[in-house]
């Protein structure tokens, strides 16, 4: 079977889109194209047959992607998009968890504007096609050669090993995959029982970089491709929660009663029931709901005190307590603890991010199973065979890294006396190889070269 590159691009990007796949093919790039003769390319040898005619248009597109060398996503102002289909969101999800993702950018989109889905990215700037011509296309079409000639394809799977160790790596600062990952398995356990219990998970980190963009992730792409997967076809029905913004930090059991029951007032007004059906008329209600139920929260981590604690000790035990026989579809609920842009590392010791995250462990221990709860991110001691695993797992960041990367991660490992190997907190690790990066960036931005790191 002929090796090809799978074509991603939103709809309205078809005219703009057609010189440059033309381009491809004549330097000899196999492409699969869902409606080529919709985007005016015709016949040719190298394209493929795209959707057949009769065919189920999601599997087609599927098996297009899963076959193919690599995923070429084409980054514009209308793929950036929020109303940008769901397809599209897949497409570039399969080719970045399976490392075999190649962008290339259409429009010029400044970094503050990009999705949180695109963001600590490599991509190629073709932009200037329409200017200089196929000359733009020079490093396209020296990435996708590469891909092409690789007997392997794109980079392989990490092996378990790797896969465990990096279980423990900088979730937070440096990959989102992990903490998806987890998310997957969690609610895909809880639709293999026949029955479906409420799963809780708390997302720790920045408004713009962790808790929204991943939360988005979980419920605009993760979850509905799970539910396909199982047949369930129904939409993913999320709302949103106001957690109390002031909660005492000396509130009796009377305070933490109202403002439990004001949660539950607003879940039965989101479910579209009387505020005052009470816990039984939500249990009816969600036993008649055709559909996964996706719900968040936001917490601010530096109003966070023993009353917002003692809250939401009693809020997972209202879950706890819920019962949902007869149920068929997930119920997920989201707590988003987001902290401001500090200036100082926000996981340090002794700061108001680092005393949530206690909390927040201690109440997942103590959780039991009828609630999932996972703290993300996972933070623990590391140790320079982990941080290497990452790297090698990486490499892309690992070709961009300064030369002298590793040396640099021993020294760091064996500390000033250069003997032995520790072991430091994942917190330390993190905020040492985020120098790198931040080093990276600057001399990415430094440079004349046509990419650019996103």
């Amino acid at each position: 079977m002929m090796r090809y590159v799978f074509i991603s691009h939103a709809n309205l990007d078809k005219p703009l889109l057609k010189p440059i796949l033309e381009a491809l093919l004549r330097e000899g790039i196999p492409l699969w194209v869902d409606r080529p003769r919709e985007t005016g390319l015709g016949d040719h040898p190298l394209l493929q047959p795209g959707i057949r005619s009769g065919a189920d248009w999601d599997a087609e597109i599927r098996s297009g992607y899963e076959r193919a060398v690599c995923v070429l996503f084409f980054l514009s102002c209308n793929s950036n998009n929020l109303a940008r289909s769901d397809s599209l969101f897949r497409e570039f999800d399969h080719g970045s968890h399976n490392d075999k993702l190649v962008i290339a950018k259409l429009d010029d989109i400044g970094r503050g504007e990009i999705s949180g889905l695109m963001r600590i990215r490599q991509a190629v700037d073709v932009s200037g096609f329409r200017t200089e011509g196929p000359p733009a296309l020079g490093g396209l079409v020296a990435e996708l050669r590469r891909l092409l000639l690789h007997e392997g394809g794109a980079s392989a799977q990490p092996s378990q090993t790797n896969q465990k160790r990096f279980g423990r790596l900088l979730p937070f600062d440096c990959d989102r995959r992990l903490q998806r990952r987890r998310f997957r398995e969690a609610v895909e356990a809880e639709l293999e029982r026949d029955l479906v219990r409420p799963q809780m998970f708390f997302v720790v980190g920045e408004e713009s970089q962790c808790a929204d963009k991943l939360v988005e992730q979980f419920q605009a792409v993760d979850l509905p491709y799970l539910l396909q997967r199982r047949g369930l076809s129904a939409p993913v029905d999320d709302r949103l929660l106001r957690w109390p913004a002031d909660v005492s930090s000396r509130a009796d059991t009377d305070e933490i009663k109202d403002h439990l029951d004001d949660l539950e007032y607003e879940l039965a007004e989101k479910l579209g029931i009387s505020a005052r059906s009470g816990i039984t008329g939500i249990e009816h209600r969600l036993k008649h709901q055709n559909g996964a139920l996706f719900l968040y929260f936001d917490v601010s981590v530096r109003k966070w005190n023993d009353g917002h604690h003692r809250l939401l000790v009693e809020w997972i035990d209202w879950w706890r307590r819920l019962n949902t026989t007869g149920r068929h579809y997930p119920i997920v609920v989201v707590g988003r603890f987001c902290h401001g842009g500090e200036r100082i590392w926000p996981f340090g010791i002794g700061s108001p991010t680092a005393r949530v995250l206690n909390y927040l462990m201690g109440l997942a221990k103590l959780a039991g199973d009828l609630v999932t709860i996972a703290i993300l991110p996972q933070l623990g001691p590391v140790s320079y065979e982990d941080v290497e695993a990452w790297i090698d797992e990486h490499s892309a960041f690992a070709a961009e890294a300064p030369p002298d990367l590793r040396i640099r991660l021993r020294k760091y490992f064996t500390g000033a006396l250069g003997m032995g190997e520790r072991k430091v907190p994942m917190v330390q690790a993190a905020s040492f190889l985020r120098t790198i990066i931040d080093e990276m960036k600057i001399s990415a931005d430094t440079s004349s070269s046509r990419s650019a790191v996103l």
